[in-house]
């Protein structure tokens, strides 16, 4: 260790604690009175001075943890804005991410489906998992895509949200759906102990129908085409 006469220091208790920290490489010293300090070659933080600059330490990473939400949120609606044409579900041509409900959810944890007269034509059904990030704890919830054909033109669309790995949504998710001119014609949101909510549509080939799920700072859109 360090002679405290060798840190030009005059005060013995002052000369040891500088001393000790040289040999303990510490980034800096806290103490009650830093004007005892004055040749120190170290940081020398009051008690003050030390809550401040933690506190500002909480506050820079929360807002980076901000930006990065909302970089996340950005980079989501980017990847969004391609259409995704529902007319190819019938041939079994599917996105990337979309899913069957098994697949995402399970059999067990498949959420009820009111069935919608279809004229004996086939339903299709897919699945994919919005993650709203760190930010929330790691959320995430399924959305659900129910086609039911009721002729060569029109279709009812079933979309649905549910949880997928809690028995219930996180409470005021928000779901809206607008029509092709970004108007907000219906929406829903969760309350407390909600596993799972739904809105139904009807459209004809050719129409363009958009999803939004916001939970506080995330939100995911998608702009579909039947």
């Amino acid at each position: 260790m360090l002679g405290w006469r060798s840190l030009n220091l005059t005060d013995f208790d002052v000369a040891l604690m500088v001393a000790c920290a040289s040999w303990m490489n510490l980034d800096a010293i806290v103490a009650q009175n830093p004007q005892k300090f004055p040749q120190a070659v170290f940081p020398i933080y009051s008690v003050e001075t030390l809550l401040t600059v933690t506190q500002l330490e909480k506050t820079l990473l929360l807002s980076c943890a901000n930006e990065e939400v909302i970089s996340k949120n950005v980079q989501d609606r980017e990847s969004n804005f391609s259409v995704i044409d529902l007319s190819q579900w019938s041939n079994n041509i599917f996105e990337q991410n979309w899913q069957t409900i098994e697949e995402v959810l399970g059999v067990a944890n498949e959420p009820t489906f009111r069935s919608i007269k279809n004229n004996n034509l086939a339903p299709v059904r897919r699945a994919r998992i919005i993650d709203f990030g760190m930010q929330l704890d790691e959320t995430k919830v399924a959305l659900i895509v129910t086609l039911v054909p009721q002729n060569s033109r029109e279709t009812h669309i079933n979309l649905q949200v549910a949880p997928t790995e809690k028995n219930y949504l996180p409470p005021n998710l928000e779901m809206t759906i607008y029509n092709e001119k970004k108007e907000a014609i219906i929406e829903a949101k969760s309350r407390q102990k909600d596993n799972w909510m739904q809105i139904e549509i009807g459209g004809e080939t050719g129409d363009r129908f958009s999803i939004k799920l916001i939970l506080q700072l995330a939100i995911f859109s998608q702009e579909f085409c039947l």
